[in-house]
């Protein structure tokens, strides 16, 4: 048996390029204004995996970083101040009064809904088709509501990512990377679905 074919090599060397994948996104975090670029270039680096067989990493990634830079900063720092926005929203709920806290508290739980479910695909649709920023965000909710069930599915993995670190810590190794992997083999599915249904519809 050629091991260089064998799947225990094929497994060995993809949890090898997440570690490595995984280091390089952290290091390009440090600097907290790149958390956006970073992201969006480890994204692209997974889409190129799950495109193809080439399994190379590092030049992937400064490529990628520095396509999206501008894009993916932009729409980090647009992302941000939306979920401060929501944020701040309920702290505010204590001094509206009680006839109205209800209704404004289930319109709050909708709008953040629709945050979370939007932020999955936020960096997968940026690096999987090339569109303006507007277009990113209306097509995350657009894909996050019409694909409910993998939204649930990455947003499960992600709780999943973040026990299996608090109870093994080790996974920090290859808890970025590998939640950027899973998901995007998801949205790559999701992505698949609406493009089908466009075809569909024409």
């Amino acid at each position: 048996m050629d091991f260089m074919n064998s799947r225990v090599y094929r497994v060995a060397e993809l949890l090898g390029n997440l570690i490595l994948l995984n280091l390089l996104w952290l290091l390009f975090c440090l600097p907290v204004v790149t958390v956006f670029p970073a992201t969006a270039a480890m994204f692209g680096v997974v889409r190129e995996w799950a495109m193809n067989d080439d399994s190379s990493c590092l030049k992937p990634f400064l490529n990628h970083l520095k396509a999206n830079f501008a894009q993916s900063l932009g729409v980090g720092l647009i992302w941000t101040v939306l979920g401060a926005f929501l944020l701040a929203d309920f702290f505010a709920l204590g001094h509206i009064e009680d006839a109205a806290r209800l209704p404004v508290f289930v319109i709050l739980g909708l709008l953040t809904l629709g945050y979370v479910f939007a932020s999955v695909y936020l960096f997968p649709v940026m690096v999987n088709y090339s569109i303006d920023w507007r277009h990113v965000i209306s097509n995350s909710f657009l894909i996050a509501f019409t694909q409910a069930g993998i939204t649930i599915q990455c947003l499960l993995i992600s709780v999943a990512m973040g026990s299996l670190l608090y109870y093994v810590p080790p996974t920090i190794l290859v808890l970025g990377s590998g939640t950027a992997y899973l998901h995007y083999l998801l949205c790559r599915r999701a992505f698949r679905r609406v493009e089908a249904l466009k075809t569909t519809r024409q």
